[in-house]
């Protein structure tokens, strides 16, 4: 794997050193057809200057010696949130929510070359961030900053620990860094046709963001992709980028380190695959070449460009992920190796504009075989604690009421050695323990397992072994959207629909099997000429992923996926003295893919019915975007958003997810699962804001 990853980064850099040469010569073509003896060198180069040279920006401040630049810039944010039943919408909760939260950037950006290429020969950017929430001053620190807060550590029913180190200090981290460079400056080569090379950490997306966006860490975890809440820094990636027609023709190509795995000796000897099944008979080391990677190409295609029948630019795309050491139940224990390839369009003419994208996923998951077997604490009957066996048991489990039931074998050296034989690698099999043994922990006696006792794998959906099995991934998205303008009333008008295809969690059923759910990398879209804000926008809200039967685990998804969204919005900018105001307000109309079983709430107990079926209506939201530029630089802002939830949640409320509030609840005798768990009250969503820019 190793070897094919590094074949295909040299074959990246081939590629786009041939784009380079094979630019040079369509540039040379193109100028010796426009060319004419009338034509002087120094018009020519006037006029390169005039297209390449962009817009001086007169809001930062900049140091200039000879062909070098440094420019300061920078902005502020400040903003105010409340939010009501915006989590599982239920007004029993106390989910009413009020806080302040600040975002601040100090960006630096050095340019050299200009005037001696005609073109920036060499840049460098960097961006030091500082965000938080007020009163919370090391709740946003950068990843590689060492915190840790008051907790406590539960050891078999006895509470320790609470203590707390942390910086105590506002401390900015670097979300953006990145050096670029031309190769036609390096080399020297002369014509238009720009190629060049950019190394570090920065944005880039595919299309709209769908497929493929720059929200670094924030994917869903249950479906094996890297996810990371709060990285809040784009991924560390290299672009080469050029033209090939220029002004024309241009193409990408991208590769980005998503995670490390290969950094040092420790890394590939980490036994990390101890209890899969197929590496328990040899060295279940990391090994080489497990790093997260990803690879994507585009072409951005201008397709014409007139004012007869306006302008069409096209953005073919394709992207491949490779992770050989994935996370769905244990880390690690999967395989991705998938992507997606789309199509992307802008269209303008007049006063119209349509846009559209379609793309479709490709590749598979690779569940590997895995012992869930492992080592807990619990006390026994005589007050001693003990180890014990998570998924072997002393009595037959099938036998027991309820999984749980029966008595934890203890760890010794009989039951270790039926833990590790492989005759026994069967759930729900068992068989005689020989010998009898007396261990001693902690100072105590211990339980004993004799000849008398049986021992047995626990025979459950979470049973001791999991088989290995494969997800062919098979989703696929399509986005729709189109504005008209109305000039003399300063008006726009869009409307738009969105799908994205839906599926029932891929791990429920651990049996090969095709998902159909579409899954975006780094994606947070939230719509484009109708955005939505409460929805997308926020995504607070615990939405279950299609229920098909009862599980101890329901994963929450409310992503771009397994949804219908459809949506109509004006913008209007009337003039109020000299300021112009933008009021956008937009009504959106969600609906599910998928098809997803009703939940029966019978007392405290709830089941997914077989028969009877959830609505796919999910919702309504309306929203009202506001902002105005109050004074030179400064805009003032604002989102408001009402969810109005729709005949699904009603169907599926009761539902315990990750956080089951009922559970938590119930030693203080509370009795209505409806009023702990989802429900279906209606949400409220705002934010006011000041955002500077410098």
């Amino acid at each position: 794997m190793k070897r094919a990853k590094t074949i295909v980064l040299l074959g990246v850099i081939a590629f786009a050193q041939a784009g380079l040469f094979a630019g040079a010569h369509v540039s040379d073509l193109n100028r010796l057809l426009e060319d004419s003896p009338a034509r002087s060198s120094k018009a020519k180069k006037t006029k390169r200057l005039q297209e390449k040279a962009p817009a001086k920006d007169t809001s930062k401040f900049s140091i200039k010696k000879g062909d070098s630049e440094l420019q300061f810039g920078g902005s502020a944010k400040i903003e105010h949130y409340v939010k009501k039943n915006a989590c599982l919408l239920n007004r029993h909760l106390p989910d009413s929510l009020e806080y302040f939260k600040h975002t601040v950037n100090i960006d630096f950006d050095y340019v050299y070359g200009k005037e001696t290429f005609d073109h920036k020969a060499l840049e460098c950017f960097l961006r030091l961030r500082h965000k938080g929430f007020w009163g919370l001053s090391q709740n946003y620190t950068d990843r590689g900053s060492i915190t840790v807060d008051a907790s406590t550590v539960n050891i078999a029913g006895v509470k320790t620990g609470g203590h707390s180190h942390s910086t105590g200090r506002a401390l900015p981290w670097i979300s953006e860094a990145w050096l670029s460079y031309s190769f036609n400056a390096a080399f020297g080569l002369k014509h238009d046709a720009i190629h060049s090379m950019k190394l570090g950490w920065f944005p880039f997306s595919l299309g709209r963001g769908i497929a493929l966006g720059s929200d670094y860490g924030t994917n869903r975890p249950y479906l094996g992709v890297y996810g990371y809440g709060t990285e809040d820094k784009f991924a560390p990636g290299i672009l080469l980028t050029g033209d090939i027609l220029k002004n024309v023709l241009s193409y990408d190509l991208y590769f980005a380190r998503m995670q490390e795995f290969n950094k040092s000796l420790s890394n590939t000897l980490d036994l990390i695959r101890e209890n899969w099944i197929s590496a328990q008979t040899t060295i279940p080391w990391r090994g080489s070449g497990k790093d997260n990677d990803l690879y994507a190409a585009r072409l951005k295609w201008k397709a014409f460009d007139t004012k007869k029948y306006g302008k069409l630019n096209v953005e073919p795309y394709i992207y491949y992920n490779i992770a050989d050491d994935s996370y769905v139940e244990f880390e690690p224990d999967a395989s991705m190796k998938f992507g997606a390839y789309g199509l992307s369009t802008e269209y303008t003419w007049k006063n119209l504009e349509i846009g559209a994208e379609v793309a479709a996923n490709y590749g598979k998951e690779d569940v590997v075989a895995y012992d869930r077997n492992s080592i807990l604490l619990q006390v026994n009957a005589t007050g001693q604690i003990e180890q014990v066996y998570s998924r072997i048991f002393i009595t037959d489990p099938a036998k027991a009421s309820a999984y749980g039931s029966g008595t934890k074998a203890v760890v010794n050296e009989y039951a270790s050695a039926f833990a590790k034989s492989s005759a026994y690698r069967e759930n729900g099999k068992g068989g005689t323990v020989s010998g009898s043994s007396t261990m001693y922990y902690n100072g105590g006696l211990s339980s004993d397992v004799t000849d008398a006792n049986q021992i047995y794998n626990t025979p459950t959906k979470s049973n001791r072994f999991r088989p290995a099995y494969k997800n062919d991934l098979r989703g696929w998205m399509i986005a729709l959207d189109g504005a008209y303008k109305i000039p003399s009333w300063n008006l726009k008008i869009a409307a738009s629909y969105h799908f994205a295809s839906g599926d029932a969690n891929p791990h429920e059923n651990e049996v090969n099997k095709r998902y159909k759910g579409f899954i975006g990398l780094n994606e947070w879209y939230m719509g484009k000429r109708v955005p939505s804000i409460f929805l997308l926008g926020q995504r607070n809200l615990q939405a279950a992923t299609a229920l098909t039967r009862n599980s101890d685990e329901l994963e929450s998804d409310i992503a771009f996926t397994d949804m219908h969204m459809t949506g109509l919005g004006a913008t209007w900018t009337p003039r109020i003295g000299n300021k112009t105001l933008d009021i956008n307000p937009n009504a959106l109309f969600f609906f599910r893919d998928a098809r997803s079983g009703k939940v029966i709430l019978s007392g405290t107990t709830w089941e997914v019915s077989q028969t009877e079926k959830a609505s796919k209506f999910m919702g309504s939201e309306l929203n009202l975007v506001t902002k105005c530029e109050v004074l030179k630089d400064l805009t003032l802002f604002g989102a408001f958003a009402v969810f109005i939830p729709g005949s699904y949640f009603k169907d599926i409320a009761g539902v315990p997810l990750d956080s089951d509030y009922f559970a938590k609840f119930s030693k203080y005798g509370v009795t209505n699962p409806k009023e702990y768990r989802l429900g279906s009250d209606t949400a409220y969503h705002m934010n006011l804001g000041l955002d500077f820019k410098f």
